[in-house]
């Protein structure tokens, strides 16, 4: 079996883990694009390699195990702060479409991540406004989403308002646009599994607040799943 891999990124669980596993069985082939177009943390990966080089090795494959948040936004941490337009990354995922139909053998297996909200100050990994609104943004959909489903006590109404104003609001509109981009690409890629495009489609949580924003995109997705029908071949 001929295994074409598009990583979630270069760490060494990410990419050297695949190599190793794969190195297991002889009657199976691994390749993936060199590490140096890949991106490194913040620095997305070359977008126009990693998809020639999708498009010179699909012929040959028998499966595509690919990383949305790579072939879109360029990785985990790029996903994270990019500034596309919601166009163009639908059209990078359209590609997936004329790949299959190109070459209908070919198993395409996708993970798509849902955004995570950390509870912390800090632009390590996040967008830079975020060392100085992380905290208060998680406050506000952790408080906002439980406002909606069970209530809040006043002191919490309060703590509500008091992170909100906090915020500077550019951060907070550019944290829900972004959120809601890569939110419609998942709901997208769950419209490939109905139409066969994609084989299976994993969607990792990097979040597990009991309330949230994640929370909230995560109800949308099991809404789009159940609506399409999809429980078997989305996980």
């Amino acid at each position: 079996m001929n295994i074409i891999g598009i990583p979630l990124d270069i760490r060494p669980y990410n990419y050297d883990f695949l190599v190793s596993l794969v190195s297991m069985d002889n009657n199976v082939s691994l390749k993936m694009p060199e590490k140096a177009v890949l991106g490194y943390k913040k620095q997305p990966a070359e977008h126009q390699a990693v998809d020639k080089f999708l498009k010179d090795h699909c012929a040959d494959a028998d499966a595509l195990i690919i990383s949305l948040d790579m072939y879109l936004y360029g990785g985990l941490f790029p996903a994270r702060i990019h500034q596309m337009e919601l166009t163009e990354l639908t059209a990078r995922l359209n590609t997936l479409k004329t790949l299959k139909e190109n070459y209908p053998a070919l198993k395409i297996y996708a993970s798509s991540l849902v955004l995570r909200t950390p509870k912390y100050n800090s632009s390590e990994e996040e967008p830079d406004y975020y060392a100085h609104f992380g905290h208060s943004i998680f406050q506000v959909g952790y408080l906002s989403d439980k406002e909606k489903r069970v209530g809040l006590s006043e002191d919490e109404k309060a703590q509500l308002f008091a992170h909100h104003s906090a915020i500077d609001s550019a951060a907070f509109d550019d944290w829900m646009l972004r959120r809601s981009k890569n939110l419609q690409l998942i709901e997208k890629a769950i419209e490939f599994v109905d139409e066969e495009v994609i084989e299976q489609l994993i969607i990792p949580l990097d979040d597990t607040a009991q309330f949230g924003f994640t929370m909230q995109d995560l109800e949308r997705i099991y809404e789009k799943i159940s609506l399409l029908g999809v429980q078997d071949r989305v996980f």
